[in-house]
Order: structure tokens, then C-alpha cells, then sequence
């Protein structure tokens, strides 16, 4: 799968059965990236999707690096990392939508969440944020196609 640039979605799916998804310059056709990819396209185009968490000893207990809220992946084996895998539906109505690297440059970075001594003001300060923006949530779109989706609390 080659790399994405640009994000643009042309497509609003309702259905994931024999459909070919195009994103700007990418033309998804191989069975396994059409089900990675239709996870991109229902969690960005408010459809219910399912996501996996990971909980147990090796749940991160820092307060996020996107927002203060609840991370989840569309990558049942990287929840196998954090731990017992539990199965979740979420939808969005209006997520903030990236590429994985620029999540971490534009949101991570911006409200230094990850080395900022009260990491938690930081989070709570990107959450709030990402919130006025007028997002719901945040999908990240990760190189190996698999999405990280956080979710957030109603305040």
C-alpha cells in the first residue's frame, strides 16, 4: 500500500459489499486493504463501526497523547498489546480526520502532551480544542491502513 497524502474523501459509502474506495491518489483493491480501508471510510463518513481497546496491565494510564479521552484501534492485534480485547461500536458525526503523523505533529506536538510536566492540562487543553474545532472525535490513519480513533467524553 503505497503512502497517503492528502486525505480527501470522494465517496460516501453505505454499503462495504463490492465497492472499490478511492482517497486522492490511492486506488484500494486487494481484499485485506479494502477492509482496513473500509474502516477508514465508515468511521469518517458516520457510519457505526467497530473498533477494539486493549485493557489490563498494559493499558496506558497517561492521559492520551490526542485529547483526554478513550483511544481504541480498528487493529485487533495491536489491542492485544494493552491487553483483554474488548469489542466497541462508536460513530462520529464530525471527526477530526489525519494522517497518523501529522495527529502527532499538529496535535501532540502543538499542545505537548506527551512531554509537558501536567501532561493532563495539556490533554484536557487539546481535547477542548479539537471540541471547539467542532470534532466529535479524532481518526488517525496510520501507515500500515489501520486507524487510531479516540473518542471523548460529553463535557
Amino acid at each position: 500500500m503505497e503512502n497517503i497524502h492528502n486525505i480527501k474523501l470522494r465517496y460516501r459509502a453505505k454499503s462495504m459489499r463490492d465497492v472499490v474506495f478511492r482517497l486522492e491518489g490511492l486506488v484500494v483493491k486487494k481484499n485485506e486493504e479494502l477492509v482496513r480501508l473500509g474502516d477508514f471510510i465508515s468511521l469518517t463518513t458516520g457510519m457505526s463501526t467497530k473498533v477494539y481497546r486493549g485493557t489490563g496491565p498494559h493499558t496506558p494510564h497517561d492521559p492520551g497523547d490526542l485529547g483526554c479521552g478513550r483511544y481504541h484501534t480498528t487493529n485487533k492485534e495491536r489491542a492485544y498489546n494493552y491487553g483483554n480485547v474488548e469489542e466497541h461500536y462508536v460513530r462520529f458525526d464530525n471527526p477530526l480526520v489525519m494522517r497518523e503523523r501529522d495527529a502527532y505533529t499538529q496535535i501532540a506536538d502543538r499542545f505537548n502532551t506527551i512531554h509537558a510536566s501536567d501532561r493532563k492540562a495539556a490533554c484536557l487543553d487539546a481535547m477542548a480544542w479539537i471540541k471547539e474545532q467542532g470534532h466529535d472525535g479524532v481518526v488517525s490513519l496510520g501507515q500500515d491502513g489501520s486507524c487510531e480513533v479516540v473518542t471523548y467524553p460529553e463535557i
